[in-house]
Parts: C-alpha cells; structure tokens; sequence
C-alpha cells in the first residue's frame, strides 16, 4: 500500500497536503469512460501517509467501469470558501484500482471508520463500509493551489 517514489516530496509541500487532505472529506473524481469520454462524480475520501486516497464505491458504477477500462484519473479537492484570495485545494492525477487484498481493504476500512465517525453511528453507513467495495487512487502529480499565499500561487510535484 506504500507509495514508491523516485523523487521525495518536499518535507514541507507533504505536511500542507496531508494537512488539507484531513482538513476536507469530499474530492471530484474523474475518469475515461472506455469510449475515451470524461466524467466525473464526487467521492467521499480518506488518505494515507504516503498520499494514497481511497473511497467506496459499487464496482457497477460508472467511474468505476471506467476505471476497469482505464485506470488513469484525476481527483480535485478544494476549501469550501467564496472568495478568490482565500481559495485553495488540489489538483491530482494518477490512477486508480479496485482493492482486492484482504490486508489492505482492512487498513482502509479502519483510515475510514477513523475520519468517517460521526456516520458510523447510522447502520446503512457502517453496513456499506463493510460489503461495499474500496477503490484506491495513487498519485503520479499533485499541485497545490493557494491564492492565500498569492493568487495564482502553486506548489508541485511529480512522483
């Protein structure tokens, strides 16, 4: 489940990445459908230390079709805030996988279980937690835009 890298992301860039990931819950999915076409659809995410962000879904739905076909992907994450000099958030690209080790769907479901709290105490959520598959997204590029620090202000790296 770990991420191999080639080049190391700035000590810095990763702690403000991981920081926003755990600061926001939902992120935009996008996917290839397998006649080349984008879609996107929003998800419900949680990470780990290495970057990883993960969801689930039903292997019937359309990004995840799509994801069979073409594991190539993009996810947006952005703070919920109506002001241009305070907008901020991620651009990602990278792919993505259906989870089907045993091992690793348990990491995932307790980082999700863990972030997800507060809907583990309604059944229908936790039940879906436990028979629903998880997808998994690891990132080859990530930027982060931060117009608090300047508008148009950006912080990359490739993987």
């Amino acid at each position: 489940m770990s991420l191999t890298t080639t080049n190391s992301i700035d000590p810095a860039l990763k702690t403000k990445i991981t920081d926003f990931l755990a600061a926001w819950k939902t992120g935009s999915l996008a996917t290839l459908t397998p006649d080349g076409s984008p879609q996107s659809c929003n998800i419900m995410y949680v990470h780990d230390d290495d970057l990883n962000l993960y969801w689930i879904s039903g292997t019937q739905s359309a990004h995840s079709v799509a994801i069979e076909s073409d594991p190539r992907s993009a996810i947006t994450i952005y703070a919920h805030v109506n002001s241009a000099l305070k907008n901020h958030g991620l651009q990602i690209r990278g792919t993505s996988r259906l989870i089907t080790d045993a091992d690793e769907y348990k990491t995932v479901l307790n980082l999700y279980a863990k972030k997800m709290a507060q809907p583990l105490a309604r059944p229908i959520i936790k039940q879906l937690m436990k028979t629903q598959p998880f997808y998994a997204f690891t990132p080859t590029w990530i930027r982060f835009c931060d117009s608090r620090v300047k508008f148009g202000f950006k912080e990359e790296h490739t993987f």
